[in-house]
């Protein structure tokens, strides 16, 4: 109950580009990586949260020192009903746009997602496939 209170508090100071930069600071980000491993309700928090931070060039850098690309790819191979399908595409876009978060992507997995977004056109997939070329 506090954990979940905390990450909202979290999740509101997340949207501030001076919060977002002492989160950073506090080492606070692989922590928030480590929920999405947990299967939890903690866990869509966490993903709302790593989304925003994932918006700061800065922050993506940081981001790829941690496991987060595996967990994000893992939950987009192996959907969660739990999980907001859409939010989660956002954070793999984001992160996809650094390069060293795609050194991350195992090739199989890649070629799994790059075939579903082919066969459901979906334009998020899609965007996820080029990105993640492009690096």
């Amino acid at each position: 109950m506090l954990l979940n209170f905390a990450l909202l508090v979290y999740y509101n100071l997340a949207f501030d580009k001076n919060a977002r930069d002492r989160i950073e600071k506090a080492s606070l980000i692989p922590k928030f990586v480590n929920l999405l491993a947990q299967d939890s309700h903690n866990r869509m928090v966490a993903i709302n949260i790593l989304y925003l931070l994932s918006t700061d060039v800065g922050i993506r850098y940081t981001l790829a020192y941690t496991n987060c690309m595996d967990y994000v790819f893992k939950m987009i191979l192996f959907p969660n009903p739990n999980v907001d399908a859409v939010t989660l595409l956002a954070l793999a876009i984001n992160l996809s746009a650094n390069e060293r978060n795609t050194e991350h992507i195992v090739e199989e997995d890649f070629y799994k997602i790059m075939d579903r977004a082919i066969k459901s056109e979906d334009c998020t997939l899609l965007k996820l496939c080029k990105n993640i070329l492009k690096s």
